[in-house]
């Protein structure tokens, strides 16, 4: 062997917010493996936590010296839940931009969690948004009818700089980007940062912002559907700015 694995972290330890959901494991159609309800899920029911080793910007470099990675997931810019080895069903979730789950990341306690984003059938796949920066900078190819957003697919036979670019706007120059996205697009990302610095949905309609995160913080409850994306892009950029401590 001419390179060495380095030691991740032990797998994370995941305690359960309840009951996790009964799923199955099967073929997707056009996408290999999937995860598939096997009971009804109500909107807004946890389903699970995403099971992984706990691993290092660094390390993933080293581990992903010569292969793409496909399942790591960040909880800041430099540490991962890497389930490349888990054997947990939260692996086999597949991409859909209408996917039937949300997620949240809280990095205080390292782990990432899913709801059902709607009301899911017996035997209906488990799937979330990647989000635009997955496939930006991926080689895969979309399954077909997963999405309706033309991203630009890097095809080249180099590979790609190991570990997958941030999902999440986190400096003010990926903000500005994130802003001239499409305007569904734009305010998904926008959320995602926010919950990155802690917004919690309250229920399906109504999501609590932080407007800030400089001692004494501030937090709002807004409606998820009509909250202007101004309202989102101020509050994402003041947390990026408390976080920098510029301004």
């Amino acid at each position: 062997c001419s390179g060495s694995r380095p030691s991740p972290s032990p797998a994370q330890s995941q305690a359960p917010k309840g009951t996790e959901a009964q799923v199955i494991i099967g073929p997707a159609d056009g996408k290999g493996m999937g995860a598939f309800a096997d009971e009804p899920l109500r909107a807004g029911q946890w389903v699970c936590a995403y099971r992984g080793e706990l691993v290092t910007l660094l390390q993933t470099t080293q581990i992903y010296a010569q292969e793409e990675p496909e399942y790591l997931f960040m909880l800041t810019p430099d540490l991962y839940l890497d389930a490349m080895n888990s054997t947990h069903f939260s692996r086999y979730f597949n991409h859909a931009e209408r996917g039937s789950l949300n997620f949240t990341v809280s990095t205080a306690e390292q782990r990432v969690d899913f709801y059902a984003a709607r009301d899911i059938t017996v035997g209906e796949e488990l799937t979330f948004d990647y989000g635009a920066g997955y496939w930006a900078g991926s080689s895969q190819l979309l399954a077909a009818g997963t999405d309706s957003r033309n991203f630009t697919i890097r095809k080249s036979s180099a590979l790609p700089p190991a570990g997958p670019p941030p999902p999440v706007p986190l400096t003010e120059k990926a903000l500005l980007a994130a802003l001239d996205l499409p305007e569904a697009e734009a305010r998904k990302a926008l959320l995602r940062t926010l919950e990155y610095f802690g917004a919690t949905r309250i229920s399906e309609d109504v999501v609590e912002i932080p407007l800030g995160i400089k001692p004494p913080i501030q937090r709002t409850q807004l409606p998820l559907a009509s909250v202007p994306i101004a309202t989102l892009s101020s509050a994402a950029r003041q947390c990026i700015v408390d976080v920098s401590g510029a301004g």
